[in-house]
């Protein structure tokens, strides 16, 4: 460790002005290295450089500025010398270019985040800002032999009375109801007849969709509803309650038809309905008025929520008379909590920002820009028209700024060479998070904004962080900047073999309704499923939600009162018989829990009975930074007690702000997407749906960092065409990443259990190769008409690797030409199909192309390639 640090120990605001700093001849004496990075300074110049990128920050007033990023590669030099920008990171009114700094310490290390990351060098350089009393710490890390730099600012302080440029926004906290699907009609003309709240309404051709969301989980709620007829049609509609998931789905409001409208005493029909547990375990769920008949349109009026409490109603707005109306009509126990006028249009979403968190200098006015980024909420995204990933490249030139709210990456290219900063957030095109910012391209540079931290969060006696930043240069063209990311994110994000590499059965996934699903993790239901498992030669039994609860409970929280361990009544021996057969069986195990409800010590606990090699964390609400903080260090405790022996599958299949998909991916991996046999539609099992969203997840992110779906084909219900398709087929999808069966085993026809067993059996021989390469989607994207694909790179030779390629269900050709990575024009290339040890040579076409067969559509190639010479 190199350190220069003259401050004294700082342990109080009022002591900052007396901190000694460092002096400029200590400052320019600095020198450390490790491996092939080093990080040294000269004069007012601090450089971090390995063998492959080198990176330098000027010291000035105010902080440290990137003056330069070089890609020791290729010699290009990003930088600009016309920039203005005097500090990298910022926030309003405490660090914002006006405010100066004083320099406290500086220091290099060898470090890996306490087994979290990879071995890298972090540089800490620590200011004070006297003038409005804050402490920021300013962390780099470097890995030897990786091209791309990571950094990360902490902030501390007394912030009480400092006036903030941007004024805070309040946190959220009583209910709110959103629009998800229909129009509105706001009418502004009232009546003896009809006041405007009558007069006003949403409205769809099916179904009329509103989501409810930041309710307390420990109340109980009562749901309004209000409609009638405008139009004289004659409509029969429902109301029904679900689950964000959609597993819980329930009719509330029996089919009935509207009263119509007319210029009369009659009132518009009002029904107030018990919002069952079952359906907002997550603290929200979603409202639907089906069109059951052939009218024009599904109608609602309003909707207003009624909570379990006695205390006075917070201000809800609406016409006065309205919610006096609805307050004074609220049942014994209850007080109205919310309301919407279904005339009235969602507010505009308001983005706060507060401050910049890295800066690379270039003038960007005349690029080609790529912004990434994917969608969370996978269990609503199920149809040809919602892939979840967005990508749009623009080459335009710039005359001001560009900003980009919704993307994760921006990659910027001139000639031959490329820059990409990555936004390490858990932000997502469709939910902007807590205060992910965006970026902002001009002629200065790229700015990557947003610190996950309010005003409110900073205190004097504690660092807390901002949202991390990646730099990576690399040479221009996609296959480049799909490699260059995908090699930082597997150092930032690192896999143990012994613990990560694995395939599993999720007891989830044959569930009809949640009562259903939480039975199959039942004692009795588990240790049968184990010899499934087994069967099928898959690794692991995740055993998902029931485990802890009663037979009769509605809710996913501990009814028995045992906390986070299993419920007496389901497991009277608690562990031991599932220990003890997995064992037997030489079968791994994972466990789920609620994020946020169930403490690290149960899961310690649990892991010392069973030794779990994963824990799913589900029903996850990150709001703000305290939220997100505490469910890390909760998880990053569990983790340590237990050696790195267990991991964390984070579910990112719903809306909220839960990880997203740059963040937090150092714990474990991802659960993407929940996929069904049955109904509801939105979690129905489509193969080349699931197919696309992997091939499109394969573009930016490492696949051995997320749990695949696969799902039966003949179980599956025929308004999907799963049923068209081989079992293997399905299992075939998932084999590039961690495959996850939420088709469980018991339910596949005896033939079909074999086949897919031993299919399982090759892919075990090769799965470490595949686990531990670089994965990318070939072929075309995934529509159920194409031949489509995924490749697998060596990591270490980049000379060979796997296919997998897919001819599909309603493609007419028995053959297809379809470009590898990594391979150049005239290459010959030893093909082994791994299914029949079929050895053939290809040599490969100008388009670096070789020629694929598959005689029947709704079939796949599983292969081996290797460059011969």
């Amino acid at each position: 460790m190199c350190k220069i640090r003259k401050s004294v120990n700082v342990v109080s605001i009022c002591l900052l002005l007396m901190c000694s700093t460092i002096d400029a001849q200590s400052f320019s004496k600095f020198n450390y290295k490790q491996n092939d990075v080093r990080v040294f300074t000269e004069k007012n110049i601090l450089t971090v450089k390995n063998d492959y990128i080198e990176r330098k920050w000027k010291l000035t007033e105010y902080g440290l500025v990137t003056l330069s990023i070089k890609n020791i590669g290729t010699n290009k030099i990003w930088q600009n010398d016309r920039s203005l920008t005097v500090c990298d990171w910022s926030y309003n009114g405490l660090m914002d270019g006006k405010q100066k700094a004083k320099l406290l310490s500086l220091e290099a290390m060898k470090d890996d985040d306490e087994g979290f990351a990879d071995e890298h060098t972090k540089v800490i350089v620590e200011f004070a800002y006297p003038e409005s009393k804050v402490f920021l710490k300013y962390l780099i890390w470097i890995y030897p032999e990786a091209q791309g730099i990571r950094t990360q600012s902490y902030v501390k302080g007394d912030v009480t009375g400092s006036v903030i440029v941007n004024k805070q926004s309040q946190p959220v906290t009583s209910p709110a109801i959103r629009l998800r699907t229909g129009k509105n009609f706001k009418s502004y003309e009232t009546s003896n007849f009809a006041p405007l709240w009558d007069a006003s309404y949403a409205f769809h051709p099916k179904n009329v969709e509103y989501q409810v969301s930041n309710l307390n989980k420990t109340k109980k709620y009562k749901i309004g509803v209000s409609w009638w007829n405008f139009d004289g049609e004659s409509r029969k509609q429902q109301v029904r309650l679900t689950s964000v998931d959609g597993e819980a789905d329930i009719t509330v409001v029996a089919p009935q038809f509207l009263p119509d409208f007319k210029q009369d005493n009659s009132k518009p029909a009002e029904f107030l309905v018990d919002v069952p547990d079952a359906v907002f375990a997550d603290g929200s769920f979603r409202l639907f008025v089906d069109n059951l008949n052939n009218a024009k349109d599904a109608v609602v009026n309003e909707i207003w929520l009624y909570e379990e409490g006695n205390n006075t109603s917070a201000s809800i707005s609406g016409e006065d008379a309205r919610i006096v109306q609805l307050k004074t009509k609220a049942p014994l126990g209850y007080v109205l909590s919310s309301y919407f006028d279904c005339g009235e249009k969602n507010p505009d979403e308001v983005f706060t920002v507060y401050g910049n968190v890295d800066f690379v200098p270039l003038n960007a006015t005349k690029s080609k820009r790529t912004y990434v980024g994917y969608f969370n909420d996978t269990q609503h995204r199920n149809t040809s028209h919602t892939p979840i990933l967005k990508e749009e490249i623009h080459s335009e030139d710039i005359h001001n700024n560009e900003q980009n709210w919704w993307a994760n990456i921006v990659a910027l290219e001139q000639g031959n060479d490329g820059i990409m900063m990555v936004k390490e957030s858990h932000k997502c095109v469709n939910q902007y998070g807590v205060e992910t910012g965006s970026f902002i391209v001009n002629s200065d540079g790229i700015y990557n904004t947003g610190t996950s931290l309010d005003i409110g969060d900073i205190v004097p006696d504690k660092y807390k962080w901002f949202w991390g930043s990646w730099v990576i240069p690399y040479q221009s063209g996609d296959v480049n900047r799909q490699l260059a990311l995908k090699s930082f994110d597997r150092k930032r994000f690192p896999t143990r073999i012994d613990r990560d590499m694995y395939s599993l059965v999720c007891t989830w996934g044959h569930s009809k309704n949640p009562r259903d699903g939480r039975n199959y993790a039942t004692e009795s239901e588990v240790l049968r499923e184990m010899d499934y498992v087994k069967e099928i030669n898959v690794d692991l039994l995740l055993i998902d939600d029931g485990w802890q609860i009663s037979l009769d409970a509605k809710r996913p929280a501990p009814d028995e009162g045992q906390g986070w361990k299993p419920a007496p009544s389901v497991y009277p021996d608690g562990w031991k018989n599932v220990k003890r057969k997995a064992d037997s069986l030489k079968l791994k195990l994972g466990l789920w829990g609620v994020a946020q409800e169930m403490p690290a010590q149960n899961m310690i606990w649990n892991w010392k009975q069973i030794g779990m090699n994963q824990v799913k964390l589900d029903f996850a609400s990150l709001e703000n930074h305290d939220m997100l903080s505490n469910m890390m260090d909760s998880v990053r405790l569990f983790l340590k007690a237990v050696d790195h022996k267990s991991s964390v599958s984070w579910d990112l299949t719903e809306n909220k702000a839960r990880y997203g998909y740059y963040w937090a991916r150092e714990y474990g991996n991802l659960h993407f997407m929940n996929r069904k046999p049955f109904f509801p539609m939105n979690v129905l099992y489509v193969p080349y749906l699931a197919l696309r969203d992997f091939w499109l997840l394969a573009r930016y992110n490492n696949l051995n960092k997320y749990q695949l779906v696969i799902q039966h084909a003949k179980a599956t219900e025929h308004a999907s065409d799963a049923y068209k398709h081989p079992e293997t087929y399905c299992v075939a999808t998932a084999l590039m990443g961690v495959p996850e069966f939420m088709a469980m085993p018991r339910f596949y026809q005896p033939d079909d259990r074999k086949e897919v067993a031993q299919l399982m059996k090759i892919y075990k021989s090769v799965q470490k190769d595949i686990f531990t390469g670089f994965v990318f989607p070939i072929g075309n994207e995934p529509n159920n008409k194409n031949w489509s694909g995924f490749q697998s790179i060596n990591n270490r030779t980049g000379k060979s690797g796997y296919l997998t390629v897919f001819r599909e269900l309603l493609n007419m050709e028995n053959k297809q030409h379809i470009s590898l990575f990594f391979v150049s024009p005239g290459q010959k290339i030893e093909i082994i199909n791994l299914r029949t040890n079929e050895k053939t040579v290809q040599i490969a076409g100008n388009n670096s192309d070789l020629k694929f067969v598959i005689d029947n559509p709704a079939d796949f190639l599983f292969l081996k390639w290797t460059i011969l010479r």
